[in-house]
């Protein structure tokens, strides 16, 4: 439960990467396999808890423009390398 609990704290911060506010945060779980190291339950928590806050003043604080914007994701352009 641990890494899946990390797993969604990462993910939560590395969406900033995409929205244009860099993470400081580890990728230790995306890609990964669960080995049992990521018990720290407080830690996650406070991935999530970080990841969040971000999420919400980019939402507040982005203008219209910034919303019509294109956002160039990895996932975008490894599709469009095959296509």
């Amino acid at each position: 439960m641990g890494f899946i609990y990390r797993h969604i704290g990462e993910t939560m911060n590395l969406f900033g990467q995409f929205l244009g506010t860099p993470p400081d945060v580890k990728n230790t779980t995306i890609g990964q396999v669960d080995n049992g190291r990521h018990n720290d339950v407080s830690y996650s928590r406070r991935l999530i808890e970080r990841g969040y806050q971000t999420l919400q003043d980019l939402v507040e604080n982005g203008t219209e423009e910034y919303w019509r914007g294109t956002i160039d994701t990895h996932v975008r352009r490894s599709r469009e390398r095959r296509g």
